[in-house]
């Protein structure tokens, strides 16, 4: 037993600092305020490190009313990357993009609240989690919904107004 003591002592020691090591991670709200600095700043190398593969991005305009008054959802344009190529070229979108406010709306979104926006790709949306920034408002209220996937916690999606 005397010749086993330094390798019992030596593991007992690992054992018990690897206990008080504690692993440093991001929590939720510090992974959705990077995306939004990631966006604002133009860091297209950071936000594709945090996508997951395919990624779709929609963009939709605001119109007239058809009746003059006010303004309507317009055209949506969605493009799906499937490739880093595809990716690159996608989120070019994002580069006249600017997010208002330092973290998203304090409020849980689903998937009912923008059945207007999602119109014809909400099947792209509904295994995600949905977490909306303001963009601001003029003549309409401007968001940006980001899509991540519940497990991985990767960006599956983006839709902006």
């Amino acid at each position: 037993m005397r010749q086993y003591f330094h390798i019992i002592l030596t593991v007992l020691l690992i054992s018990f600092f690897s206990g008080c090591l504690k692993t440093v991670t991001a929590t939720t709200a510090e992974k959705h305020i990077a995306l939004r600095n990631a966006i604002n700043t133009n860091n297209f190398a950071l936000l594709a490190d945090a996508i997951e593969l395919p990624f779709v991005i929609s963009e939709q305009e605001w119109i007239t009313a058809g009746d003059g008054y006010g303004y309507v959802l317009g055209g949506k344009s969605t493009l799906v990357a499937n490739t880093p190529k595809d990716l690159n070229d996608a989120l070019k979108i994002l580069e006249r993009v600017e997010i208002e406010g330092e973290a998203p709306l304090d409020q849980q979104f689903v998937m009912a609240d923008f059945k207007d926006e999602l119109t014809g790709i909400s099947h792209h949306w509904e295994s995600l989690d949905l977490v909306v920034f303001f963009r601001g408002q003029g003549d309409v209220e401007h968001i940006l919904v980001l899509g991540l996937d519940k497990k991985s916690e990767k960006l599956r999606a983006i839709y902006v107004n």
